[in-house]
C-alpha cells in the first residue's frame, strides 16, 4: 500500500490562531480480494509546521522560543483534540 504527506489548517475563532499541520496518510484496506481501498492518517506522524498567532508567523521551534516549551506542548494536545479525522478534510 501506498503513503503521502497530507495537509490541514486549524483556525480558531475566539482568538487570532492558525496552525498549519502536516501528517502522513496511509492506503489501507481489509487485506482480502477486491476490499475496498481507503486512506488513514497515522496520527503518530502529525506535525505543527506553522503559528500564525495575532498576525505573526512562527515556526514550532520560534514559538517555543517565545511562548516555552509548555504552551507548545498544550498547542499541540489541543490542535490534536480539534482536528479532523476525516481525510477529505485534508489535503495532499
Amino acid at each position: 500500500m501506498g503513503s503521502k504527506r497530507v495537509y490541514y489548517t486549524l483556525e480558531e475563532d475566539c482568538v487570532e490562531l492558525t496552525i498549519e499541520l502536516s501528517a502522513i496518510a496511509h492506503k489501507t484496506d481489509y487485506g482480502v480480494a477486491r476490499s475496498p481501498v481507503w486512506w488513514e492518517i497515522d496520527n503518530s506522524s502529525i506535525e505543527i509546521e506553522g503559528i500564525e498567532f495575532y498576525g505573526e508567523t512562527f515556526t514550532p521551534q520560534s514559538f517555543k522560543e517565545v511562548f516555552k516549551e509548555d504552551t507548545f506542548k498544550k498547542l499541540y494536545e489541543n490542535t490534536l483534540e480539534k482536528i479532523s479525522d476525516d481525510i477529505d478534510d485534508w489535503s495532499k
